[in-house]
Formats: structure tokens, sequence, C-alpha cells
């Protein structure tokens, strides 16, 4: 029974020379699982938006998108609104524009269960509360009582995940679901995802760059290019057999890639970054009823240096303290305690006291590309703007020129200098982020999940970009991501945070090879397959993340670790350096955690 057809659609906006979408036809039946990939850009987000009935203003849609029989093209509001969240649920790719900032998650997800009479009195509460922890959030009640703010970014995607599932709807459109979601919790949501389709027969169209997640999830896969179906059938064919020039170079990027980093040299390189002793920490209100304050360590005393040159990847489940150690280093959250150096000299713990030239050595690009990025600033003034401030002697026509040959290194097209962020697809908007943090020539760039929107052939690109950049001007990289098949290739080190805590740090060819942490191979496990014929694997980590409110006595990781023993309960483990690897764990010296073997 066809659930979703659509025919001949095509989406126009008024300064695009060409359609975003050129009269794409598909159809989706009960209980099918649909794969729609493709590069940014090419139209996928816009089809999810066009069956909503959520595109732009400025947007003409044309052509047929008919839901059990009733067409939404041109439908009325009350008709869209009796099927969104319901019968038709979205996971927006965005998460940081998708919530209201103003109000609590709580609010916002009851308005769900309200609106569509799913539960009365307390049973809504209770509902929205059971929803979000079955997504993995580590502390449900009180992300129920917090404001979108005051989450990572993956509780954020979470969190969205947890409102389109409320509704048990029909059909569910995933906006790249997983992006800014670690691996661990990755594998949960994505294994949610297939209990929630054998449980309810829930239809699904999986919007996503990533193929290797494609693969274990979706039965069918639809390639997009340039708005038009370049290519459509069984994912088991389409990866045997790719038609389209263009589908075997995505198909390669994600089985080949370029291996891993070479071998940092360090003995001729001088220090970048020393962060010595550095302690995160955030106060909260102690609770909704009473007067107090309650303060939440996000990053426990840690020590890092980078030279320059190097790349040292951080990875961790969200929450874990990355990017709270970053915004530190930065300057943009004030640390509670040790010191940050940059060249040997000592910055000041909040960004208002650095001068220029310390601020234009340490640039982010930050996870959220749109949010970061003016809405009122069309993009060429978006990326020209840090010349202004910190090489001002430039012309205005020198500007534009810089402007030009770095959107050009970044693989965008000049049509884009004239659009506002709003109007740019994820990828375009975090290409467009990454150019104007390079483009001041940093002495240290953090990437906070830089190419995670990314497909595989455009995020190469970047990839190979930021080695370039690194060659030519020995240019350090703090590279915080989830995904562990690209810090394999870029990261020549690798800290594992778990907690706030640093577990592990090991050369990357190391880690990957000989992990000696549970929690740094429960990592590697977690890596979807880009193979239609391997299952995906049961999620390695069983329990949820404790609060931080609430940290568990001895080891954080025990309570979900199958290799804790009596010890791990009572005694914290202190760092030790075992073949050059430091890890904090009482076992490491006697586990073998190697990949290719189990342990029992």
């Amino acid at each position: 029974m066809t659930l979703l057809s659509i025919r001949d659609l095509t989406i126009r906006y008024e300064r695009s020379p060409r359609p975003v979408v050129d009269t794409l036809s598909f159809s989706i039946a009960k209980g099918d699982s649909v794969g729609l990939v493709g590069a940014s850009g090419s139209g996928k987000t816009q089809t999810a938006l066009a069956i909503l009935g959520l595109l732009h203003g400025k947007a003409r849609t044309t052509g047929s998108i008919r839901y059990a029989q009733q067409e939404l093209v041109g439908a009325s509001e009350r008709v869209l609104n009796n099927i969104r969240a319901r019968r038709i649920a979205m996971v927006f790719q965005d998460p940081g524009t998708a919530l209201n900032p103003y109000l609590r998650i709580g609010t916002q997800l009851r308005q769900v269960v309200l609106q569509h009479r799913l539960a009365t009195g307390a049973e809504v509460n209770q509902r929205v509360i059971r929803m979000l922890a079955k997504t993995g959030l580590p502390d449900p009640q009180r992300q129920f009582n917090a404001y979108p703010h005051q989450l990572s970014g993956g509780m954020r995607q979470r969190v969205m995940i947890a409102s389109a599932l409320l509704g048990e709807p029909e059909l569910l459109i995933a906006d790249e679901p997983t992006t800014a979601i670690d691996a661990t919790v990755q594998a949960q949501i994505l294994a949610l995802l297939r209990e929630l389709r054998q449980e309810t027969g829930t239809a699904l169209l999986l919007i996503t760059h990533d193929l290797a997640i494609v693969a274990g999830n979706c039965a069918r896969t639809l390639v997009l290019h340039d708005g038009r179906l370049l290519e459509e059938g069984s994912t088991q064919t389409i990866f045997a057999r790719p038609v389209q020039e263009r589908t075997r170079s995505m198909l390669a990027a994600v089985r080949e890639g370029h291996g891993p980093a070479a071998e940092f040299c360090a003995s001729d390189r001088g220090p970048t970054l020393q962060v010595r002793d550095l302690t995160v920490s955030y106060t909260e209100p102690a609770s909704d009823r009473f007067w107090g304050r309650s303060e939440r360590v996000a990053v426990q005393p840690l020590s890092v240096g980078i030279r320059r040159g190097e790349t040292v990847a951080i990875v961790g489940e969200s929450g874990c303290g990355k990017t709270s150690l970053a915004r530190a280093i930065l300057g943009l959250v004030p640390a509670r305690g040790g010191s940050v150096r940059l060249f040997g000299r000592d910055l000041s713990p909040q960004l208002r006291g650095r001068n220029n030239t310390e601020r234009r050595n340490l640039q982010l690009v930050f996870q959220n590309p749109v949010a970061s990025l003016n809405p009122a600033l069309r993009i060429k003034t978006a990326i020209a703007e840090p010349l202004k401030i910190h090489e001002p002697e430039l012309t205005a026509a020198e500007r534009a020129e810089r402007v030009a040959r770095m959107l050009e290194r970044v693989n965008l097209d000049d049509e884009l200098l004239e659009r506002l962020p709003h109007e740019l697809s994820g990828g375009q908007a975090q290409r467009v982020a990454i150019a104007r943090a390079l483009i001041v020539r940093p002495a240290l760039l953090i990437c906070d999940e830089a190419v995670a929107s990314l497909d595989g052939p455009v995020r190469q690109g970047i990839l190979d970009l930021l080695a370039e950049e690194q060659r030519r001007s020995a240019l350090s990289i703090i590279f915080i991501s989830h995904d562990l098949n690209i810090v394999r290739q870029i990261s020549h080190r690798v800290l594992v945070m778990y907690m706030g805590r640093i577990v592990e740090t090991s050369v990357s060819r190391t880690l990957f090879s000989k992990p000696l942490h549970p929690y740094s191979r429960a990592l590697i496990d977690c890596v979807p397959v880009p193979d239609p014929g391997v299952m995906p694997p049961a999620p390695p980590v069983t329990g949820e993340a404790p609060s931080v409110f609430a940290r568990p006595d001895g080891c954080v990781f025990h309570p979900r670790c199958r290799y804790a023993v009596e010890r791990c309960k009572t005694e914290m483990p202190h760092e030790e350096c075992i073949g050059g690897t430091l890890v904090a764990c009482h076992r490491a010296a006697e586990l073998d955690l190697s990949p290719a073997r189990r342990v029992s």
C-alpha cells in the first residue's frame, strides 16, 4: 500500500537560476525504509520540507505530493497541522533552530502530546520523560526542565528525535538524525528507529550523507544530484553495481578514504598551545521550586599540549565536555581553574581580555554553522568581516579577491556570495564557516564537528583543504568529532573523553589498532559499516551515561563497562603510561581490546 507518492515535484526560489528540486518522483509504501542521499545542496532537505509544507515563503512548488490520497501541495494549514507530528513526523537537521530557545524542553514536547490529544493529566509529563529516556538522554527529568541552550548539540538532537517519536507516526522523515550525535548514541538511536519500525510498521525516509548508515537501515536508496533523481534502486544493488559516476564517487569516499594520517614528528616542532589543569564548570538553578544554585563540572582538571602542525582529535559522547573544553580555550566560557598558554604566553581566561593578535590566532568552526553566521549578512560580507578587523589596511577590492579565492578553496560557487545564511544548505553553511575561520590564517583552528553535515566527496575536499593548510602554514588543529572514520584519517593524536575526564590519550594509529580503555573500544565498535550485507551490530555499551550531578564512585565508566570489577566501583583510576599510551583504567594492562579480537 502506497503511503506517500511524489510526482514531478519542482521547487524554485526567486534568485536561484535553476530549481533546487527538479521534476522529482518517488513513492514510499507502508513500512518501507528509503534512504535519500546526495551532496549538500542537492535538494534532500527541501524535498522533506515540501512534504510537510514547511518551505520558505519565497519557494514556488509545483507537482504533486499525495499522502494517503490527500494532496499536500497547496493544502491548507488546518490539513497540514492534522498530518504533522501525528501522521508524518520529522527530525530536523538543525535542532538549534528547530527548538524554541525561550521554552523549556518539557514545555515544547508537551505541546505535541496535548495538540494531538495523545494523553491527559499527569500522563502527559510521564509520556514525554519516558521518550526522552528512550532516546538515551542521561538525566531525562533534568533535561525536561532545561532550556535548549543548556544542552549540548547531541542532546538537542535527541530531544528532536523524542519529539518526532511521541506521536507514533506512520511516516518518519529523519533529516541527518545522527549528524551531531556521537558513535555510541548513534548506534542506540539507529537501533531505536529499527525497533520502532518493527513494532509499529512506521515507514522511514532517512536523509543522510553517510552511506554507511543507509547500508544498515534502508531497503531502498535514492541518489539526488542538483535536484534531480540520479539513481534509484534497492540498497543492495546500488552498493554492488552503481550506474552513475557520482554514486560511484560517493561510495568510494565512504569505503576508501585516504587512510590514516601520517605519523607526526614532534622533534622539530615547538608548542602552539599548552593547557594545564583546566577546569570548566557551570552553575544552574538547583530546582524549579526552591532558591539556590548547583554546580555542574563539565571538564575535570585536564592538561594537554598541541605542537605546530599537529592535529589532535577529541572524541567522546555528547555532553562529555568536548565543546566546553574548546570554548574555555577560546575564552568563550570562563575556566574555573588552570591555565591556557599560546606560544608560551598566558592567555586571559576571558575573550574580552585578549588582544587582536591572540584572537586572530585562535579560530573556531562551530558545530552549528547557521547559528554562527549573522542572519542579516550576505555570505560575501560574512566571510570578509574578519579581514576588516584583523587586516584593516586591505582595500575593498583586495578583500573581495581574498574572499573569492577562499570560496573557491572550500568548493563553493560564486553565486552563493549574494545569499543569506538561511538560503544555504547545512553543508554549504558549514563550508562558509570554515572559509570565514581560515581567511585570517590562524595558528590554531578548533573544528567542532566541522564536517559532520558534509557528504563524502565534499567532506574529503574539506579534509584535504585542512591538511594542505597545515602543510603550508604549520596550522595546529583541535578536531572535535564523533565520526571515528574521519578522526582516524585526519588526526595525529586522539583524546578520548568521558564525563569530563580524559580516559585515553594515544597516537591515532595505535588507538585504532590497540585501544586500551573499554570505552575507546566501544566507540570503535560503533562505527557503521558501508556494506548492506553486514547487519548493524547491537549497541556495544548498555545503559546511559550518568548525570554530572550524580557522578558514580570509582571509575565513572564502570556502570556501563562489561569488564568492570569490584575495584572499579570504589577507586578512581589515574592515568598511567602503557606502551606510549596514557590510559585511566584499572584493567588496561591485562585486557586485550584489539578490534580484531573478542574478549570474553
